[in-house]
């Protein structure tokens, strides 16, 4: 049974403070070149529901139980991600605004927990391939 959610719990209390720093040094006008950093963390995320899509329908057992533990993690920061960063990249961001801080933060907290769901994902990959037996 795939009932082990609290292992996101972690991940997004780390990536929401990494995004609350990242929505501080964007209102206070530290971070500038904002539309790559947007556009990287796009493509990551269509890249990773691609490898989460791959490792789901592969026929290794043991890369499905990592899918199991750490896939909803994933499917949930990517989504978020594509969603927060297509309205930042439409929108004209201007910085010292509260609401365009929220949303770099919230966009950033949403990229940083994929990244680090797709680390644990990976990870867990490899620890099976030299520990578990099929």
């Amino acid at each position: 049974m795939c009932l082990r959610f609290c292992k996101c719990i972690g991940t997004a209390i780390i990536s929401a403070l990494l995004g609350v720093a990242v929505g501080i040094l964007f209102f206070f006008s530290l971070i500038t070149a904002l539309t790559p950093a947007v556009i990287i963390a796009l493509i990551f995320s269509v890249v990773s529901l691609l490898l989460l899509t791959i490792t789901e329908t592969s026929a290794v057992r043991k890369a499905r139980e990592c899918v199991c533990k750490f896939g909803k993690c994933i499917l949930i920061g990517a989504i978020i991600t594509i969603i927060l960063g297509t309205v930042a990249s439409v929108l004209t961001l201007i910085a010292g605004s509260v609401g365009f801080a929220v949303l770099i933060g919230l966009g950033a907290a949403a990229f940083f927990f994929t990244l680090f769901s797709v680390a644990e994902l990976i990870g867990c990959m490899i620890e099976c391939k030299y520990e578990c037996e099929d």
